[in-house]
């Protein structure tokens, strides 16, 4: 794989033949390539690192979060919530990878005692290479948009979800938000994570061209969260 003008390109040996594969990047920026656990990982400071497992899959490297679109609806009498206000949102699961951030919505409903909630079917919003969703919910008598602090699983939608779930039945709480990876200068793999140098906000508000940043164990898409042990070293600071 290499780099050249504003595209990506890729060499097959089998065949001969090279491919490009995407373009739209930033001119003749010097690429940084690693391979970590059966993908490719590439950078070059200008744009987003990307990650690609060789074939099909060709993404921004991190976990992109999934929207949470429709609306909720109450019904039945076969519940066990407490009569409230409930509110919901969901994150992409990545399986080994890790889960993303929240949603950006969350979505709300008034809940008499023993009703259900229907949650409409998220299939479609699921990002690419994840493998399922996790819901979040609130506890009854939550603050208005909270932080939400507890889930369950939800493999795959496949019309409807219906939450029938008492708030004591709900026992694991939302790990916290996690960075994006910003973009990098340079990649490594090195002691089971993936380590990114020379480093710059997505959005280009600030740089960090002394700062190397390393990834959650066996998970190069995590950085910056507070429940895994992910972190960043300062080298010599501004020495040029």
């Amino acid at each position: 794989v290499f780099g050249s003008g504003e595209d990506l390109w890729y060499y097959d040996t089998t065949t001969e033949q090279v491919t490009r594969l995407q373009t739209g990047f930033e001119l003749c920026q010097p690429w940084s390539f690693a391979t970590f656990q059966d993908w490719l990982y590439m950078t070059n400071f200008a744009d987003i690192p990307y990650r690609w497992d060789g074939v099909s899959k060709f993404r921004q490297v991190g976990l992109p979060k999934p929207s949470f679109t429709g609306a909720l609806s109450v019904a039945g009498v076969d519940g066990f919530l407490a009569a409230s206000t409930y509110y919901y949102r969901i994150v992409a699961d990545y399986g080994a990878l890790g889960e993303s951030n929240l949603s950006d919505v969350a979505l709300s409903v008034g809940v008499g005692p023993t009703n259900h909630v229907d949650i409409p079917d998220q299939t479609a919003n699921l990002p690419v290479d994840a493998k399922g969703f996790k819901l979040y919910r609130t506890i009854k008598d939550a603050p208005v948009n909270p932080l939400l602090r507890v889930y369950y699983l939800v493999a795959e939608f496949v019309s409807t979800f219906k939450d029938t779930v008492s708030d004591n039945a709900l026992l694991v709480e939302y790990p916290g938000d996690r960075a994006m990876p910003m973009n990098a200068a340079f990649l490594a793999p090195h002691i089971n994570r993936l380590w990114y140098g020379y480093l710059m906000e997505r959005n280009g508000s600030a740089s960090y061209t002394s700062r190397v940043q390393y990834s959650a164990l066996y998970q190069p898409d995590i950085l910056g969260d507070s429940v895994v042990d992910t972190g960043f070293i300062d080298i010599y600071p501004n020495d040029g």
